[in-house]
């Protein structure tokens, strides 16, 4: 029998990665508007549009976004069930703005106090209502929503990477285990045009020129400042900055 159409459940579309073509490029979190961020809870001084990867608040010693520590005491029991998130576990939801084809994302911790999200799901939609957890597809078994290994310590930038493309506008993020409290930052990486949408000379910038940067940071061309030294992003192959200039030189 041919199921209703309101019972078929939404299928985001995968594609196998092409030789040769590995489309690792920033889609730009960074420049994101704030509207494109929300989360199922967060922390006073750490709202979801503080996810962006090496966001930082001169104010505050923990950074990044972080949900109410209540609705993340049971992790890592919780999983996501099904094709839907858990009620009750923590998220961190992206509205990429328009379509694209996903290969992973970066992620980072709080930058102190050993705070990083250690594992994580993620989940795909194409409006922001009806999501699909990314499953892995083994051989000899069925598929079963993949777990992410996410940072070891609370500064450095960890890859993750898909083993399929996925398409999609929305992308969430969902903590699955965790190291002294979540607090997380992150970009989502991908294919198409982000480069050039991340270098648009008016996307806003956290940090303006006026301001300068502090000491073991690096002072990016378009007035944003990022970390330098043993555990910074200069030369690391990431356009961090936005317009490219911690990879100018290298």
């Amino acid at each position: 029998m041919t199921p209703k159409p309101e019972d078929i459940t939404p299928v985001v579309p995968t594609y196998p990665f092409l030789p040769g073509n590995e489309c690792w490029v920033p889609l730009g979190v960074q420049t994101l508007p704030v509207s494109s961020f929300t989360a199922s809870s967060h922390q006073e001084g750490h709202p979801p549009e503080a996810a962006r990867l090496h966001g930082w608040d001169p104010r505050r010693d923990l950074q990044g976004w972080s949900p109410q520590p209540e609705e993340y005491k049971d992790l890592p029991q919780k999983r996501p069930e099904g094709q839907s998130v858990n009620a009750q576990s923590p998220y961190i939801q992206i509205d990429l703005l328009k379509p694209y084809n996903i290969t992973g994302v970066l992620t980072q911790g709080g930058g102190v106090f050993g705070t990083f999200v250690s594992s994580f799901y993620l989940e795909f939609s194409h409006d922001g209502k009806r999501w699909f957890t990314y499953k892995e597809l083994p051989s000899d078994a069925p598929p079963r929503a993949k777990v992410f290994l996410g940072n070891h310590d609370d500064r450095g930038v960890t890859e993750s990477r898909l083993d399929r493309i996925v398409s999609s506008q929305f992308v969430r993020l969902l903590p699955h285990d965790f190291q002294n409290g979540i607090y997380l930052r992150l970009e989502i990486m991908g294919c198409g045009d982000g480069y050039h949408w991340l270098t648009s000379p008016t996307a806003p910038s956290p940090v303006t020129p006026g301001e300068g940067c502090r000491e073991k940071e690096f002072h990016c061309d378009n007035g944003r400042c990022v970390p330098a030294g043993s555990v910074g992003v200069v030369c690391d192959g990431v356009n961090d900055c936005g317009d490219g200039s911690d990879e100018k030189y290298c």
